[in-house]
């Protein structure tokens, strides 16, 4: 019982060494949250109703399409969604380089300037 208590107590010294922003606490109770509500109304859903491989894939194809836009939306600002995440305020030149194009093709793309 002692090498338990032990245990725990190292545990606890070792995740209190952490620290973490509470804005990524809140970002990630979102997701987690959104997620849940997703994999609610799906259960739902399949309770409710036949479920088939069709209504799957429009479901599928929606989510996607969502994920496009969203990241369309952060790339627009100058950031994506792994930038964001991983919390780079300056991103490695690569990855820099193959956003700037990215974004200067997707405002060309949804802009017409002339």
């Amino acid at each position: 019982m002692e090498s338990l208590q032990f245990l725990i107590d190292k545990f606890l010294q070792f995740a209190n060494s952490f620290s973490v922003a509470p804005t990524y606490i809140k970002a990630g109770a979102i997701i987690v949250l959104l997620f849940l509500l997703v994999i609610s109304l799906a259960q739902f859903r399949h309770h409710f109703v036949k479920w088939s491989m069709k209504g799957g894939l429009i479901g599928l194809f929606f989510g996607v399409l969502l994920t496009l836009i969203i990241e369309g939306f952060l790339l627009i600002n100058g950031s994506t969604a792994i930038t964001a995440l991983l919390g780079w305020k300056n991103a490695p030149k690569p990855i820099k380089t193959a956003l700037d194009i990215g974004k200067a093709n997707l405002i060309k793309t949804i802009i017409c300037t002339p």
